[in-house]
């Protein structure tokens, strides 16, 4: 694992300056609290036994990094949390007193955070669970909304998506988000039609998420660029409110990157610090060695063509560790979000 204390995480910012007016301007701090989860989903490589992380001290002792970064970091004044799992809601986790820590760690950075800064909090969960009601005083006790994984594919059994639905119903007011990932036989299930998906994107704003391969068992799962130029073209199509749609559709909107490189932290469980981002210590077998280096920044710049290209503007130029898998088919007529640009504007 490629991590170093958080006093010293730093990489070369060389090619930062070159996209500087694609860094988004808040910034990000990822917490994966512990990997411990009661769903399997076959494309996550995470070990769901794993309790590392799961007490109340280790909880609580993210708050000094966080503090630390949000410290020193004063070119913004607003940071948004995404704070995971593993499954943070779990019955047996609520039972022990989960929510009270989780509680206890939004009121210590609350307490002490930089005068003028503001956190928002983005707690995120498979929504399979039975304590509801203890999970809907905690929501209204500290004003949250909540993300939800949903995936057509590869995520639920029968019994999980019977209590996944009737949960989304119940936590319809909090809910401000679904995400999916972009694997192979989700996309396939969309493009061919999936009920409950339409569901969803009726109610809810929608992010599909790039797949991460942290195992060799998960390569059947990644699509080529060829099945994401067809993908996106078909949200285009069917599905323009998804959030990800939005630099096709408008033309004159300077897009910020999806990716948070440059301006965002990461601590995982056992409070490392992953330089770059998670993704670099997920993916195996990249085809850069030190894909944890602005390094991989400046390959996908190279590859895609991306400072020549005429849509940069207003492209958000995906995720760069996905691009960087060995066994990413590559679309030889070129980069396949400039090709979903091109199919955008013969349409207009």
């Amino acid at each position: 694992m490629k991590v170093i204390p958080i006093s010293v995480a730093k990489e070369d910012v060389t090619a930062y300056k070159i996209i500087a007016n694609k860094i988004i301007e808040h910034a990000e701090i990822v917490v994966n609290f512990f990997d411990y989860c009661n769903m399997r989903c076959s494309f996550c490589p995470q070990n769901h036994e794993d309790k590392q992380g799961i007490t109340r001290e280790e909880i609580l002792s993210k708050t000094e990094h966080i503090l630390e970064w949000v410290e020193k970091n004063e070119n913004t004044n607003l940071f948004l949390l995404h704070l995971m799992g593993g499954e943070l809601f779990q019955d047996d986790l609520i039972d022990n007193g989960i929510l009270e820590h989780f509680s206890e760690f939004i009121n210590i950075l609350e307490s002490k955070k930089r005068i003028g800064t503001t956190l928002q909090y983005n707690f995120i969960t498979n929504l399979v669970f039975e304590r509801t009601n203890e999970v809907i005083d905690f929501l209204n006790k500290h004003d949250l909304k909540i993300a939800i994984s949903y995936d057509p594919t590869g995520r639920f059994n029968k019994e999980q998506f019977n209590v996944f639905k009737r949960n989304v119903e119940i936590f319809k007011p909090y809910i401000r988000l679904y995400s999916c990932v972009l694997s192979q036989k989700s996309m396939e299930k969309v493009m061919r039609g999936d009920v409950y998906y339409d569901y969803l994107y009726n109610l809810f704003d929608c992010h599909w998420d790039h797949l991460l391969v942290g195992d060799d068992n998960i390569d059947v799962l990644l699509p080529t660029e060829q099945d994401i130029t067809d993908f996106y073209i078909h949200l285009v199509k069917y599905y323009p409110k998804v959030l990800n749609v939005e630099q096709f559709l408008h033309k004159n909107k300077t897009q910020k990157m999806s990716c948070t490189r440059g301006n965002s932290l990461t601590i995982f469980s056992d409070n490392s610090i992953p330089i770059g981002c998670s993704g670099s210590v997920v993916l195996k077998n990249p085809k850069t060695v030190n894909n944890w280096s602005s390094e991989i920044v400046n390959n996908f710049l190279d590859e895609k063509m991306c400072l020549t290209c005429e849509y940069f503007s207003r492209c958000n130029l995906t995720c760069f560790i996905n691009n960087d898998h060995k066994n990413l088919v590559k679309n030889p007529e070129g980069c396949p979000y400039k090709l979903v640009f091109d199919y955008v504007e013969s349409t207009r």
